[in-house]
């Protein structure tokens, strides 16, 4: 039987064996979490064997829900509960340090506070403690001029205003449009590309999609070719069709070859996505790009 357990770290990775985990990966394993300092060591051909390696699959923010199969030698087989997948229908499966998890119990909140900035500080009496990532969602328990207090899995914690706001859900974030996502995704921009990625730290493709379509309250798939069976259908050929905040999906050989990449359509001719390997989230005009002539599908959500 399952065990039910929360995320106690900023932003943990889902490794898709325990054994995929490099030596240069420590920083990514511990708890506390020292996550930029991890990325720092990973040049070029280290990220691309993430990919290359079959090393990651996602990541898990704070305070967000897995379902625990079992432990062995530290580490979690998983299942992420707000991250569809069709690998297994209770959530995108993988594995944790155990370090990173702890029991939890099904929240009853009405109102929880969603994280709106690119990064948000907390504060525990009146001290900084760590630092959580852009959609990051934690139980509403009180607020005053600048704060919400939020239950936490390191008890009740503070976090500004300024940076966060009042949502109904611990799955999504208010309800918006499309466009709105898009508008969200500018603050990232030159953040660089990372494989299985689903913070502020980095993004993969699909993570960005997922994760700006999640701050306005629609939750989709969290892989390319999933997503692309979600939505309305829009005609991929006729680009006028096409408005800002629809989701364009490419493939080396449009209706021969698998979905491999995704991005919003920003309007006039030009995409907003996180690129791959070595590049960062950009707008890019899709004339005249490699993308271009591998536009496969468009879906409206």
């Amino acid at each position: 039987m399952s065990t039910l357990a929360i995320v106690n770290v900023p932003v943990a990775t889902l490794w898709t064996a325990p054994g995929k985990a490099r030596e240069l990966d420590a920083e990514a394993l511990t708890n506390p979490q020292t996550l930029n300092k991890w990325l720092e060591k990973l040049p070029k051909p280290e990220r691309l064997d993430l990919c290359d390696g079959n090393r990651i699959q996602s990541q898990v923010l704070y305070g967000e829900y897995v379902l625990i199969d079992e432990e062995q030698d530290g580490w979690a087989k998983v299942c992420v509960v707000h991250q569809k997948s069709d690998k297994d229908d209770r959530g995108y499966p993988g594995y944790i340090p155990v370090a990173q998890l702890q029991e939890a119990t099904v929240q009853t909140s009405e109102r929880y506070v969603i994280v709106t900035a690119p990064r948000a500080q907390l504060w525990q009496h009146g001290k900084p403690t760590i630092v959580v990532s852009f959609n990051t969602m934690l139980p509403y328990v009180v607020e005053d001029d600048k704060h919400f207090t939020v239950e936490t899995p390191h008890g009740l914690q503070q976090i500004l205003k300024a940076q966060s706001t009042v949502t109904a859900s611990n799955a999504v974030g208010n309800p918006g449009t499309m466009a709105q996502a898009v508008q969200h995704g500018l603050a990232f921009l030159d953040l660089p590309y990372l494989w299985g990625g689903m913070s502020s730290y980095g993004y993969d493709c699909s993570g960005f999609t997922y994760q700006m379509a999640r701050s306005v309250g629609i939750l989709m798939s969290r892989d390319a070719d999933e997503q692309a069976k979600e939505g309305k259908e829009v005609n991929h050929l006729d680009r006028s069709e096409w408005q800002v905040g629809d989701v364009v999906f490419f493939s080396d050989e449009p209706g021969v070859k698998p979905v491999r990449h995704v991005a919003f359509y920003f309007g006039d001719g030009q995409i907003l996505h996180s690129h791959s390997t070595g590049l960062p989230v950009e707008i890019l005009a899709l004339e005249g790009s490699k993308l271009d002539k591998e536009v496969c599908a468009v879906r409206r959500f």
